[in-house]
């Protein structure tokens, strides 16, 4: 019963946010990159600069690869960091070209 009740609270393709502070994190990037905008997923304003960008970037997938290596032994996690890492690299293509970036500026004022 209490593996029902887990499975109701953390549908599939969510980690289970119990297990672990990696597994916190793992769910936060999730829910940034899937829930937001690339400037959300990156942690940035939308004012920020081209180095800004770059920053972020870094920052980033120094963060996925300790969280990698934290949940290792969980498919699922494991699963989720890649589309995260997806969504953040297409992030870090478009703002940090001036005129992708301007193109995806207009897109989200429409």
């Amino acid at each position: 019963m209490e593996a029902e009740l887990k499975r109701r609270r953390n549908p599939p393709g969510r980690p289970d946010r119990g297990a672990s502070s990696a597994g916190d994190m793992v769910a936060q990037l999730w829910d940034r990159a899937r829930a937001g905008t690339y400037f959300d997923c990156l942690g940035l304003a939308p004012d920020a600069g081209t180095g800004d960008v770059r920053e972020a970037w870094l920052r980033m997938s120094e963060a996925m690869a300790g969280l990698r290596q934290s949940v290792a032994g969980d498919p699922q996690a494991l699963e989720i960091l890649a589309r995260v890492e997806k969504v953040a690299s297409d992030g870090f293509e478009v703002l940090s070209d001036p005129d992708l970036r301007l193109a995806y500026v207009k897109a989200l004022d429409k």
